[in-house]
């Protein structure tokens, strides 16, 4: 530890292997009001010293029907703090972060390689793929950047064809 703070040379080169093995994971990508969310505009993560570092990233996608909402706002009349929302809601209230994330690693991460994505969707997967993989469409604004397809998260039924169409989306990024 010592070498590492006495000489430069030696500190950025383990820096530079550390950041070449590590898949660093951000916040997901979910229709929860913003005080579930860690950082929910990517504030932290744009003010990260380290993020032009980073060169392999993990993203989860979770369409989920019930939403978190606010603990000030919607409550039922039991005092729940979840309620269910279809698709459309779902994916208008992820696309905007979709986006906004994208915009923070164009600007940041100028050595990102690779982002792999999680997927969760809790939709029935014969429901509107198009607008469901329109959150992915963002993630294409990432030059030189690969994707790949981590852990789905579904109804086991179709989940093969379902996969090949997530696998189809991803490699459509990359081009």
């Amino acid at each position: 530890m010592t070498l590492l703070l006495v000489c430069r040379q030696i500190h950025e080169e383990v820096l530079d292997h550390f950041f070449s093995l590590t898949t660093f994971e951000v916040g997901p990508l979910t229709p929860h009001h913003d005080e579930w969310r860690m950082d929910p505009t990517y504030q932290k993560l744009r003010n990260s010293v380290h993020l032009s570092r980073v060169q392999k990233l993990k993203v989860r996608v979770n369409l989920e029907r019930m939403q978190m909402a606010s603990s000030e706002g919607l409550s039922n009349h039991d005092g729940a703090r979840f309620s269910e929302i279809g698709l459309e809601e779902c994916v208008l209230k992820v696309q905007p972060l979709s986006e906004m994330l994208v915009r923070v690693l164009r600007n940041g991460a100028k050595n990102l390689k690779m982002i792999t994505i999680d997927w969760k969707d809790e939709f029935p997967e014969d429901i509107n793929w198009q607008l469901k993989s329109s959150v992915l469409f963002p993630f294409g604004n990432l030059e030189g950047v690969q994707f790949r397809l981590g852990r789905v998260k579904m109804a086991d039924r179709a989940r093969t064809a379902y996969e090949e169409r997530l696998k189809e989306t991803l490699e459509g990024l990359s081009a």
